[in-house]
């Protein structure tokens, strides 16, 4: 028997790491959980059928290969369907986008109209998505001012501030700036984000990992190195 890992995914939240590892990559793999725990590690669902999972504070969800969502620990708000292809989460409710390119908000609050988003993210009090022209929509309350533009290709959000990456490298960020996360690092060479709480991580071509914000416990100061392929950002 090959067992060779089709995908290994770490993510944090709170004090509790989850691990997706699939043994079966054409079918998706199963979930273990270790760490602290508020509902999280003892709640996770069962089933081998899992092909990512999406954490924020001390909620998880999973999509499950054919496209529904199950959640676990605080118990987020999520949308019913067997559709979906990302998410986002924040204290309570989950933001996810559909197959056809719409999205859907737990809850069944109201978002924009279309078939053209193709990523999510949200804060405490604002939700952004990614539409495929790269141009930005944002709704909710304390939005501060967001960058213009129809050059962006990717999006990340903390507590209350936001991060997008330019499909010419650089970076821009709005929102609040009590710990400096909207201060970018200067450059064209980034091609990935990830934010959680007050602070930012963003991958560089080269592999290495630059970040900004709140370093308390030091989660801004990453480790040195040019050989990361993927980041996440905890609380």
């Amino acid at each position: 028997m090959n067992r060779r890992l089709a995908r290994v995914g770490v993510l944090s939240a709170g004090a509790l790491l989850v691990v997706v590892v699939s043994l079966r990559p054409a079918y998706g793999g199963w979930i273990r959980a270790w760490g602290d725990d508020y509902g999280q590690r003892l709640n996770v669902p069962v089933g081998d059928d899992f092909v990512e999972v999406f954490d924020s504070y001390w909620n998880f969800v999973a999509l499950r290969a054919d496209g529904s969502l199950a959640a676990w620990g605080s118990q987020p708000r999520i949308p019913a369907g067997s559709d979906f292809v990302s998410v986002a989460c924040g204290r309570f409710d989950c933001l996810a986008l559909r197959r056809d390119g719409s999205i859907v908000l737990g809850g069944g609050w109201p978002v924009p109209a279309g078939n053209d988003l193709v990523d999510v993210a949200l804060s405490d009090f604002y939700y952004v998505a990614l539409r495929a022209n790269g141009s930005l929509e944002v709704w909710g309350s304390d939005i501060w001012e967001v960058p213009s533009g129809s050059d962006f290709v990717d999006i990340a959000s903390g507590d209350m501030h936001s991060v997008a990456l330019r499909s010419d490298g650089s970076l821009v960020a709005w929102g609040d700036n009590q710990h400096g996360q909207t201060e970018v690092p200067p450059g064209n060479d980034f091609v990935a984000l990830a934010a959680s709480s007050s602070y930012s991580l963003a991958l560089r071509e080269n592999g290495s990992i630059v970040g900004w914000g709140n370093d308390s416990h030091g989660r801004a100061s990453p480790p040195p190195g040019n050989d990361c392929v993927r980041i996440a950002a905890g609380t």
